[in-house]
């Protein structure tokens, strides 16, 4: 992100999403049973930042 949307990301201000680049690809650990499955997928993730909290939506590449 440019200075301007970090110095407003860290004053708390609400920034538009399209003003950063926040994209992730996670890698879960579990134990083998119902959850195994993540292990063996390929996830990417998409954030955005509020002013007290981030949402992540996750995506399965199929």
């Amino acid at each position: 992100a440019s200075r301007e949307v970090m110095e407003k990301l860290v004053a708390g201000i609400e920034v538009p999403p399209d003003a950063y680049y926040f994209r992730t690809s996670p890698v879960f650990e579990v134990a083998d049973g119902p959850h195994g499955w993540l292990r063996r997928h390929l996830f990417v993730a998409r954030g955005i930042r509020k002013p007290d909290h981030v949402i992540v939506d996750f995506y399965l590449v199929d």
